[in-house]
């Protein structure tokens, strides 16, 4: 799209929001802590009531059982780095997947209505972990009166990654989230078979949540136009992807890393090319789309928008 014409899109979706938070004003509260958080939310006079207890995980990185022979130059070095962690939270080791099962657990007795996944659920997109972890999700996301707790699911950049395998980032994405990964999307609430990978929408509880696939550090115009066109909804909103947005300055870089919308970002500052045995990021940097869409996140902020929180990895 001519740069004038994206340009004037903004300015017309800006003003659209600037209206709906005089009509609608929406204002958010944060309360957290290391491992909770709390939102409180003032919506507008006449609005349904909202509600959500929301559970994030994300960067599970489960790879359990034998890797392929094909499988094993692409993969174990990720197999081996993960098969214990330590904890951030309390700094104990443990093995991914029996965290996540303890996490799917909580689910459960934490009553909660939605779990968000948030990318690298999986370690790379070994067929028989991603089916264990959809079968998994859809056995055990249950509350203590046996409802099914839905689940929305979008890709981190190791869950459809495999190190030195011929093909652009682009198109192994594209490969491996329709193969290997499409098990997660199908247990999905917020993906449905004719729908895109690249995002998806769920209206739970009175919020909206969005998913926006940024694995790739970068987004498309197809998904900037969703997520304008979602906001413009005038839900209370909570947006998932995977890597996160760098909003401020105090993230740039972050503990060494440029994320996803950083100026610096692009081949200069590609700290993981030679280990992950890909090509580098673009020298020219990011993309005129992700850089409005960084800016669409920020003037959509409650209360001058109805988006509440950013939830990423």
């Amino acid at each position: 799209m001519l740069a004038w014409v994206e340009e004037l899109a903004f300015l017309m979706w800006l003003l659209l929001l600037r209206v709906g938070s005089w009509l609608w004003p929406m204002e958010v509260q944060h309360q957290w802590t290391s491992t909770t958080a709390l939102l409180l939310v003032r919506l507008p006079q006449g609005s349904v009531d909202a509600s959500l207890r929301l559970l994030h995980i994300t960067d599970a990185h489960v790879s359990e059982g034998q890797l392929e022979p094909w499988e094993r130059a692409h993969a174990e070095r990720m197999h081996n780095a993960f098969r214990e962690v330590r904890l951030p939270v309390n700094g104990s080791v443990g093995r991914p997947i029996s965290v996540f099962r303890e996490l799917i657990d909580l689910a459960g007795t934490a009553e909660a209505e939605l779990v968000a996944l948030g990318g690298d659920i999986v370690n790379f997109p070994h067929k028989a972990t991603s089916a264990w972890t959809a079968s998994m999700l859809s056995a055990s996301l249950r509350r203590q009166d046996g409802a099914t707790i839905p689940y929305v699911y979008t890709a981190g950049n190791h869950d459809w990654f495999y190190e030195g395998l011929s093909g652009s980032q682009t198109e192994l994405r594209q490969e491996w989230r329709r193969t290997a990964l499409q098990p997660l999307y199908d247990g999905s609430a917020a993906h449905a078979p004719w729908q895109s990978h690249d995002f998806g929408a769920l209206e739970v509880g009175g919020i909206l949540v969005l998913t926006v696939d940024n694995s790739l550090h970068q987004v498309t115009f197809e998904q900037l136009t969703f997520l304008r066109t979602q906001l413009l909804r005038w839900l209370p909103t909570v947006l998932l992807l995977h890597v996160p947005l760098s909003v401020n300055d105090s993230l740039r870089p972050f503990q060494g890393y440029a994320l996803c919308g950083d100026p610096a970002w692009g081949e200069s500052t590609d700290r993981s090319w030679r280990d992950e045995r890909r090509a580098r990021w673009p020298k020219e940097g990011n993309s005129r789309p992700t850089e409005l869409f960084l800016e669409a996140v920020l003037a959509a902020a409650a209360p001058r928008g109805p988006l509440l929180a950013v939830l990423a990895g």
